[in-house]
C-alpha cells in the first residue's frame, strides 16, 4: 500500500477491535499487510490512540513518602534488622543489629538461626532487659519480627519491599560490620578484632556506628 490514508484505515480497522497494545497491533497488521516502515507507522498511530491511552493498565500509582515521628528520648524508637548468612563462627551465622534512633547507639548480637523464637529471645534478653521496651520499632518485611512486637505492644513500622534505604539506620551499620567480619575471617597475620572468632567480638561488646 502506497497511500497513507489507506494504511491508516487498515490500522484503524484492526486496532479498533479491542485497542490492544503496540506489539499486539503490529503483529495484527504485519500478518495481513506489508509496506515500508510498517512498524514505525503502527507504533506511532497506536501511541496517538486516545482510547488505548485511557484503557492501558501500565500506569503506576506513586504513593507519598512516609514520615518518621521525631524521637525525643533515648531508646524510644529502635531500628532492627538481621545480617547474614555470615562465615560460621562457633555455630553462629547471623547477627541481630539494633540502633537507637535518638542517640544512634548501636549493638549487634550473634544468632545461630533467624527463627522468630531466636530473634525474640535475643532481643528480649540483650536489648529490652537493659534499655526497656521501645515504643516504636522499624523493621523490614521479615516475619520474624511480627510476633514479638505484638507481645511487647510496640508499634511496628515496616519499610517498603526492595527499599533497604527505608531502614538506613541499620543498613549503614551493616556495611561496616560485614566488612569487618569478612576481613577478620579471611585475613592472615593481623586480626582485625584481635580475637579467634568474630562472634567473640560481639558477646557483651558495644558496636559504635
Amino acid at each position: 500500500m502506497r497511500n497513507e490514508v489507506d494504511r491508516k484505515k487498515v490500522f484503524s480497522s484492526l486496532h479498533s477491535i479491542s485497542h490492544p497494545g503496540i506489539k499486539a497491533t503490529v503483529k495484527l497488521v504485519e500478518e495481513r499487510y506489508v509496506w515500508p516502515g510498517i512498524k514505525t507507522d503502527v507504533r506511532t498511530w497506536a501511541q496517538q490512540c486516545l482510547a488505548y491511552q485511557r484503557s492501558k493498565v501500565t500506569r503506576h500509582t506513586q504513593s507519598k513518602l512516609g514520615a518518621f515521628i521525631p524521637s525525643n528520648t533515648r531508646f524510644e524508637h529502635v531500628h532492627i534488622d538481621i545480617v547474614g548468612p555470615l562465615p560460621p563462627s562457633e555455630g553462629f551465622r547471623y547477627c541481630l543489629t539494633c540502633v537507637d534512633r535518638f542517640s544512634k547507639w548501636a549493638e549487634a548480637y550473634p544468632l545461630v538461626d533467624i527463627s522468630a523464637s531466636s530473634v525474640a529471645s535475643t532481643f528480649y534478653t540483650r536489648w529490652v532487659a537493659r534499655f526497656g521496651n521501645p515504643l516504636r520499632i522499624t523493621t523490614d518485611q521479615g516475619t520474624q519480627f511480627e510476633a514479638f512486637t505484638k507481645f511487647l505492644g510496640t508499634a511496628r513500622h515496616r519499610t517498603s519491599p526492595y527499599h533497604p534505604t527505608g531502614n538506613g539506620q541499620v543498613e549503614r551499620l551493616h556495611r561496616q560490620l560485614k566488612a569487618a567480619i569478612r576481613s577478620h575471617s579471611t585475613s592472615s597475620g593481623v586480626q582485625f578484632f584481635l580475637l579467634s572468632s568474630w562472634d567473640s567480638g560481639l558477646h557483651g561488646k558495644r558496636t559504635y556506628k
